[in-house]
């Protein structure tokens, strides 16, 4: 039986599903992208973006590399 993948967010955007997809993945994680062709349809949250999934396993450690990713965003914006 093969790993599960679940999701971990989606995203309004297709170019910031692509940079946390890098992100994750430059720090060893398994992740993968799906709705792709539905990035700039999120109007009004029926389409749901962009989704990023991780294998399950790896869940907790991804939010944390996304998360400390964000952190970094937002200093580097504030500078």
């Amino acid at each position: 039986m093969g790993q599960s993948y679940i999701i971990l967010r989606s995203y309004s955007h297709a170019h910031q599903a692509d940079l946390a997809l890098n992100k994750l993945k430059s720090e060893g994680i398994d992740a993968h992208l799906s709705d792709t062709n539905m990035g700039g349809l999120n109007y009004m949250g029926v389409a749901g973006g962009v989704k990023i999934h991780v294998a399950e396993e790896d869940i907790h450690r991804a939010q944390d590399i996304l998360s400390a990713n964000q952190s970094d965003l937002n200093e580097d914006q504030m500078k």
